[in-house]
This record gives C-alpha cells, sequence and structure tokens, in this order.
C-alpha cells in the first residue's frame, strides 16, 4: 500500500480541469487499496464540493508550498504528486525525504525538472523543453497520457449520423478567463448571418467579468452557465484550448480551437498540424473577425469534414490513462 499526497489546487484564477481529473485519478488509485489525501491552496471551490471522500489540507498561497513539504514527512508519502503548472523554488524539495517520489503532471513551469517522474500529456514539446531534466528523472510523454474527468467516460459520443445539421453552436473559454475571450468572440461572430443556428456561450464558474455580460442579446444567443452536459449537445464548439479540448475531442466533438496565450495556443497550432482532427485559428489577440467567420462557416458549410474530425479525434485518444499512470506509480 502506498501514501499519495496530491497538489491540486482549483479555484480563484486556476481552472477546475486539473482538479477533476485528478479526483478522478485519485478514486481509482483509493480502490486499489492505496491512502490518498490532498493539498492546496485556499480557495471557496473546496468550500463547494459535496461528499469529497478524501482528507484535504488547505493554505495561502504564501505558505502552502511550505506546508505541502511539511505533509510529505508528517504523513509518511511515498508519492507527492503534482497537477498543474505550479513554479516550485528549487530549494523546496530538498526537504523531501529519499522516500518521496516527486511526480509533476502536465506541470510545464521553469520548476518542471525538479521531479522524479515526469509524466507530459501532449505532443508539442521541442527537445531544448527537455534540457534541464537528470538522467535519472522517468519522462512519460504523450497522448496516451491524457486523463479525462471520469464522467466524460459515461458521456455519448459523436456519430457521424448526428453530424448532417449544424443546430447549436457552442463557445467556452475556461473558468476565470482572465483575458474575457468569451466576450471578445461574442463581438468577433457575425452570429446573425447564421440566424437558423443557435449559439451558446457558457459562463465559467469564476468568469472574471460578469458585469459586462450583455444584457440583450439577438434572438439565437444565449449566455448559460458551464454545463458540460449542455455543451456537448452543441453541433459545433469554439473552445480556447485547454483540458476542456481534449475531452471534446475525446467524444468526436467538431471543434474551433484557439489560443488565450502564447503557450496554448503553439500546443493547439501544433496538435492540430500532427492530427488534422480540429481546426485551429490562432490567438486571440491575432483573431479578426474575417479569420473566425471564415472558418466556422467552412465547418458549417463541409459535412465532410466534420466527419473527418469526428473520426480522427474519437482515434486520437482513449481511456485507459489512468491504468498506465497508476502502473507508473505503482512500479
Amino acid at each position: 500500500m502506498m501514501n499519495i499526497l496530491f497538489r491540486v489546487d482549483a479555484g480563484g484564477n486556476v481552472g477546475l480541469g486539473h482538479f477533476y481529473r485528478s479526483y478522478g485519478l485519485a478514486q481509482s488509485i483509493a480502490k486499489r487499496g492505496h491512502q490518498v489525501k490532498f493539498v492546496h491552496r485556499t480557495s471557496d471551490f473546496w468550500n463547494t464540493l459535496d461528499h469529497f471522500e478524501f482528507e484535504h489540507f488547505s493554505y495561502p498561497d504564501s505558505h502552502c508550498d511550505e506546508h505541502m513539504v511539511s505533509l510529505c514527512s508528517e504523513l509518511s508519502c511515498d508519492i507527492l504528486y503534482v497537477d498543474g503548472i505550479v513554479n516550485f523554488d528549487p530549494s523546496i524539495f530538498a526537504y523531501i525525504s529519499e522516500n518521496t517520489k516527486v511526480v509533476f503532471y502536465q506541470n510545464i513551469s521553469d520548476a518542471r525538472h525538479l521531479c522524479d517522474i515526469f509524466i507530459l500529456p501532449s505532443i508539442h514539446q521541442t527537445p531544448s523543453f527537455f534540457t534541464n531534466f537528470s538522467k535519472k528523472t522517468q519522462i512519460y510523454q504523450g497522448l496516451e497520457y491524457v486523463l479525462f474527468n471520469p464522467k466524460i467516460k459515461s458521456l455519448p459520443s459523436k456519430t457521424t449520423s448526428s453530424l448532417d445539421q449544424v443546430n447549436r453552436i457552442g463557445v467556452i473559454t475556461g473558468g476565470s478567463d482572465p483575458k474575457n475571450v468569451l466576450l471578445r468572440l461574442y463581438e468577433l461572430l457575425e452570429v446573425k448571418r447564421w440566424s437558423d443556428i443557435t449559439f451558446d456561450f457558457y459562463v465559467g464558474n469564476n468568469f472574471m467579468f460578469v458585469p459586462l455580460l450583455p444584457k440583450k442579446t439577438p434572438v439565437n444567443v444565449n449566455f448559460l452557465p458551464y454545463d458540460f452536459d449542455k455543451i456537448i449537445e452543441s453541433d459545433i464548439v469554439i473552445s480556447t484550448f485547454g483540458v476542456s479540448s481534449y475531452e471534446l475531442l475525446s467524444l468526436g466533438m467538431p471543434l474551433i480551437s484557439l489560443g488565450h496565450q502564447k503557450a496554448n495556443e503553439r500546443a493547439s497550432n501544433i496538435l492540430q498540424a500532427e492530427t488534422d482532427s480540429f481546426t485551429h485559428i490562432g490567438n486571440i489577440d491575432d483573431i479578426t473577425s474575417g479569420i473566425l467567420n471564415t472558418a466556422l462557416d467552412v465547418l458549417i458549410t463541409e459535412r465532410e469534414r466534420r466527419e473527418k474530425y469526428n473520426l480522427r479525434a474519437k482515434s486520437l485518444l482513449d481511456y485507459n490513462s489512468e491504468e498506465r499512470i497508476i502502473s507508473i506509480l505503482e512500479s
């Protein structure tokens, strides 16, 4: 039996995708008889959880890293598992005993080389990304390590027969959306051009610009609370690239992807070039109304393209990543 401490921050300016995929992994690990606990930065999100079965420790930003290290010793942790882009001070891990292995999952911060095991569920990094890693660090990279929110596995995927008509288009831009991409896309989209199509703009749980939401919209536009069960009823989704993009691709959703910063814009661009399973349109700061509406018009009018994206996207990803990662941790 192993003792595993998960470091996963969520809420506030941090999206919830990291939490839900780690939560699913933690549940699977616990079913194997291992002990699991969580440590995280303080946020209101943790107070909203119902029936969260794992003991968890909350600390303010300025003290969380130090308490995390102390807990590794106090709890005799075999593994510290970190999911998220967390840029630790290099000295922080000097106090973790040799009995605790540090595992980073998609921690692409400057501190990425400080771990014993590095798991990267993507394909776009160049060789220079791995320059500072020790030869002792075990690196696992590829789409076969993409973790999902557990509920994704139970949702219906898009079938080719469901692609005949485009009646609803969903727009999602993450939880807090600090660059206000949602309303920028609303301004760019020529929604009246497709008066017979409904545009649903999904407002993230921690959306930072609620007062700016329009009080009056065209008849074919809705601003709705973020609800993945509703989002997957869309026929096309326009999305900033991130955890939700992989979830939508796994379900075969025809997708138009964009970046809200250079890092995820580059990731979206390379994944599209390597797989041709969705449309990438660039960084929100560079996207014009013409670029966005032309890309959307192509996907609306070309059923063959939607079918190609559907089939290729579903072939990219499977739901066996948890077993692969648990095997890594147990070994």
